[in-house]
C-alpha cells in the first residue's frame, strides 16, 4: 500500500507542472474541498484527471473536518474531489449519455415528473452527463440503477464534483444557482424516483462455439450491463458456490464479482461472503477489496466475472440465458430403486411438507389468515392447539397483503392473550416470526411478460432473498393469492402460474409455502369437501403439492352433532386435506376447530348425536312445508301459521292452550334442527334451507 501511495504522489507532482485549467486557477482543489467540508459534505481526493481514489480506505477517511481535509489534500495540488454519498446522506442520479442515459431520463421524467421541479443540486459532468443531487431518504434501501445509463449513487458510493477534471480534459461544473455549497436545503429524493424504470430484459450475450460466455474473455465484454436482470443472474450463480471454501477460491470469486462492472458489486461480494458467518472476517474482506483495486490500478491481469459463472456451472448452475435440454438427464432409475427414497421432510407430520407449496382455500370468514398465524406460532414453539404434530421448528414469514401493521399488532395481541404461551414461548415467537403487512402497497410477485404470460418479478426475487437471509425458515404464508398477481382469476393459465410461483418459492428456499385462496361458494353445499375448491377453477390446485380447505359448519352438520345454538354453530369450522400426493388416508379425515376469544383456534370437543335424525318427524316436516308456502308472500306470525296447520290437519283441534303448546313444540324442534329461525317482529319465523342453514329467497322451495 505504501508503494501505491508513493506512485500516486509522483503522478500528482508531474501533473502540477502542466498548465492549470481555468477551474484550478479560480478555485484550487484544496479550497474547493474545504468549502464542501464547511457545507457538511465529507470529501476525499481522487487521482488527477481521473475518477479513482488517491487514498486507500476512502470509505472511512472521507471527512468534512478542516484539519483532516488539509491532511488528505496535502501534496496533492491537482487532485480531483469526490463526495462520499452515504456520509453526506445524499442520493445522486447519475446520467451517462454515452450509455443511453438521456433516453432513459426522458422516460423516467415522463413517468415521475421533471427533476428540475424539485430544485436539486445539479452539475454537468466532464463526460457530458449530469448529476442531480438529492438528500437520501432516511429509511429503506435504494436501487443502484434506475434504468439503462441512469445510476443512483447512494450509501457506500461517491461522485466526482467541481472543479475536478474528467479524463477527457473537461471540467465538472455546477449549474448556475445549483451548487450545493450555496444552495441551502437540498430536497429529499422523491419516492417515485426510488423505483427503477422497467426497461425489460437486456439482449442475450453472444456465446462461443463451446457454449462458454464471452464475458469470461478479456476486454469490454468481461463486464456485465449494470441492470437488475444481470445482477439477478450473478446472484443466482453465487447460490451454487459456497463461501465455505479455501482462501484462493474465495479470492477468485470476490475478484470476479468486483470485475462484473455492477455498481453494487462490492455489496454483492460482501453478502455472499457473509453467507458463512463463521468463516467471514471483515478485515480480510476489506483487504481483499483493496488488493483488487491495487491490482487494477497497476494494470494486472484480473480474474473476470466469467470465473464466477464457470465455477457455478461446475456446481450445477444453469445460465437462464442458455437453452435447456430437458431430455439430457433422465433419472438414474437403477440407483433410485437400489438406494430407496429419502424420508419426506415434514414440517407437520403427514400433513405439510417442507420445500413444497400447499393451497389453503376457504370462504370469507373461515379463519384462513388466523390459521396461518397458528402455524407460524406453532413452528416457533413446537406445538399447535389441535392434534397436528410439529416436526420441524424454526422461523416463519407471513406476507399479508390485505393487513396493516395495526391489524397485525391487534391479532398478535389477542392470540398471545388467549393462546396460553409462557414468557419463554412468547420470546421465541417474537424472535422467529417475520410478518410483512402490505395493505396499500404493490405486493404482486408476478408480472406480465406478454399479454398472456405471467412471470416472477423483482418482488419475488427479493422475497426469496429475504427468506434465505433470515435462515432456518420453515414456513412461509402468502395471503391472499389474488393480491400477488395481476392475472385473471378465471384464466386457468394465470392461476397455474400463481400456484407454480408458490411451489417455486418453496423449492428454492426449502420452506413449506402456504398460498391462501378464496373458495367457491359451491363448496358450502357439499356434504364432503373434495379438491379444487378454490374460486376461479382448479389450475392453481394442480400446480401445488397439497390442498387444505376450511369451511363453516352447515345446518345439516349442526343437526348431526346436536348443536342448536346459532352462536356455537358459527364458532365451528372444518379443516380437511383435500389433496396430497404423499398424505396418508388419515390426513383426509376432517377435524373440527372452535374459534375462541381473540380468534384463537382450538380442537372442538364435539361428537355426532346418535338420535338426531329422529328429531324431525313427518308432522314437523309438514308444518315446515306450510311455513314455506305462507312465506312466499309475507312471513306469517305464529298464530296464522298455527291456524293453517290446524286447517290442514297437522295439529289436532282442541282447546286454545293445547293447540298453542303443540305448535310451540313443533317450532322448538324445527329451530333445533335449523329448519326455521326467528324473524323480525314478535312471533315471526322464517324458513331456512335445511342443507345450508341459509334463509330461502322469496318464492324458493327447498330441494
Amino acid at each position: 500500500m505504501s508503494n501505491r501511495n508513493t506512485d500516486d504522489a509522483d503522478d500528482l507532482k508531474s501533473d502540477h507542472d502542466r498548465e492549470p485549467s481555468s477551474a484550478t486557477v479560480l478555485q484550487p482543489p484544496l479550497l474547493a474541498a474545504l468549502a464542501y467540508g464547511r457545507a457538511g459534505f465529507p470529501v476525499f481526493p481522487l487521482i488527477p484527471n481521473a475518477k479513482t481514489p488517491a487514498i486507500s480506505e476512502w470509505q472511512k477517511r472521507a471527512s468534512a473536518d478542516e484539519d483532516e481535509i488539509r491532511q488528505l489534500f496535502k501534496d496533492r495540488p491537482n487532485a480531483n474531489i469526490a463526495i462520499h454519498c452515504g456520509e453526506s446522506r445524499l442520493a445522486v442520479i447519475d446520467v451517462d449519455p454515452r450509455n443511453g442515459g438521456l433516453k432513459t431520463l426522458e422516460k423516467l421524467q415522463r413517468k415521475n415528473g421533471y427533476l428540475w421541479d424539485y430544485d436539486p443540486a445539479t452539475a454537468r459532468t466532464g463526460g457530458g452527463g449530469n448529476h442531480y443531487v438529492f438528500r437520501a431518504p432516511r429509511k429503506g434501501r435504494l436501487p443502484s440503477s434506475l434504468g439503462t445509463g441512469v445510476d443512483l449513487l447512494w450509501g457506500n458510493h461517491y461522485f466526482v464534483v467541481s472543479p475536478s477534471i474528467h479524463p477527457n480534459g473537461k471540467c465538472y461544473e455546477w449549474e448556475e444557482g445549483a451548487d450545493p455549497r450555496t444552495l441551502g436545503e437540498i430536497p429529499e429524493l422523491p419516492p417515485e424516483w426510488c423505483i427503477p424504470l422497467d426497461s425489460g430484459a437486456s439482449d442475450p450475450l453472444p456465446l462461443s462455439p463451446q457454449g462458454l460466455d464471452v464475458m469470461a474473455q478479456d476486454g469490454d465484454l468481461s463486464r456485465l450491463a449494470d441492470t437488475p436482470d444481470e445482477e439477478a443472474r450473478l446472484r443466482s450463480a453465487l447460490e451454487h458456490i459456497s463461501a465455505d471454501c479455501p482462501y484462493a477460491e474465495w479470492r477468485d470469486v470476490v475478484f470476479g464479482i468486483q470485475a462484473s462492472g455492477l455498481s453494487n458489486a462490492e455489496t454483492i461480494a460482501r453478502e455472499w461472503s457473509e453467507s458463512v458467518p463463521e468463516r467471514y472476517d471483515e478485515r480480510d474482506f476489506d483487504r481483499l477489496v483493496r488488493s483488487f483495486r491495487e491490482d487494477r490500478r497497476n494494470g494486472g491481469k484480473l480474474i473476470g466475472v466469467g470465473t464466477v459463472f464457470h465455477r457455478a456451472k461446475g456446481n450445477g448452475w444453469v445460465d437462464p440465458r442458455m437453452p435447456i435440454d430437458l431430455w439430457d438427464s433422465p433419472i438414474d432409475l437403477e440407483s433410485a430403486l437400489r438406494d430407496g427414497p429419502k424420508p419426506i421432510a415434514w414440517a407437520v407430520e403427514d400433513r405439510i411438507q417442507r420445500g413444497r407449496a400447499i393451497l389453503l382455500s376457504g370462504l370469507g370468514g373461515t379463519s384462513k389468515t388466523r390459521l396461518l398465524y397458528h402455524l407460524a406460532i406453532g413452528f416457533a414453539v413446537g406445538r399447535l392447539p389441535w392434534n397436528w404434530q410439529i416436526t420441524a421448528t424454526g422461523k416463519s414469514v407471513l406476507v399479508l397483503t390485505e393487513d396493516s401493521a395495526e391489524d397485525v399488532a391487534r391479532t398478535m395481541w389477542g392470540m398471545f392473550e388467549c393462546i396460553g404461551l409462557d414468557a419463554d414461548e412468547r420470546a421465541r415467537v417474537v424472535e422467529s416470526l417475520a410478518v410483512f403487512p402490505l395493505a396499500g402497497r404493490d405486493s404482486r410477485l408476478l408480472s406480465f411478460k406478454s399479454l398472456r404470460e405471467l412471470v416472477t418479478n423483482s418482488n419475488f426475487a427479493s422475497l426469496k432473498k429475504k427468506i434465505r437471509q433470515l435462515g432456518d425458515v420453515v414456513f412461509v404464508g402468502l395471503d391472499p393469492a389474488l393480491s400477488l398477481t395481476p392475472g385473471d382469476e378465471n384464466d386457468q393459465g394465470h392461476q397455474r402460474a400463481l400456484g407454480k410461483m408458490a411451489d417455486d418459492l418453496a423449492i428454492h428456499t426449502g420452506a413449506a409455502v402456504c398460498l391462501v385462496a378464496h373458495a367457491a361458494k359451491g363448496s358450502l353445499q357439499k356434504d364432503e369437501l373434495e379438491s379444487h375448491n378454490s374460486r376461479g377453477g382448479g389450475a392453481i390446485t394442480d400446480a401445488v403439492r397439497g390442498e387444505f380447505s376450511l369451511r363453516g359448519m352447515t345446518a345439516k352438520e349442526a343437526r348431526s352433532f346436536g348443536i342448536a345454538d346459532m352462536e356455537e354453530r358459527k364458532r365451528l369450522v372444518q379443516l380437511v386435506a383435500t389433496k396430497g400426493n404423499h398424505l396418508p388416508p388419515l390426513a383426509f379425515v376432517s377435524i373440527w376447530l372452535r374459534r375462541e376469544e381473540g380468534g384463537v383456534l382450538t380442537a372442538a370437543n364435539i361428537a355426532p348425536s346418535s338420535n338426531n335424525e329422529r328429531q324431525i318427524t313427518q308432522t314437523e316436516m309438514r308444518a315446515y312445508e306450510i311455513l314455506v308456502d305462507l312465506s312466499r308472500t309475507c312471513p306469517p306470525k305464529i298464530g296464522e301459521w298455527r291456524k293453517e296447520c290446524i286447517a290442514r290437519g297437522v295439529i289436532a283441534k282442541g282447546t286454545q292452550g293445547a293447540e298453542e303448546k303443540a305448535m310451540q313444540r313443533i317450532v322448538d324442534h324445527l329451530m333445533e334442527g335449523w329448519f326455521v329461525v326467528r324473524g323480525e317482529g314478535r312471533g315471526v319465523y322464517l324458513p331456512l334451507d335445511p342443507d345450508t342453514g341459509l334463509q330461502l329467497p322469496d318464492g324458493q322451495t327447498p330441494t
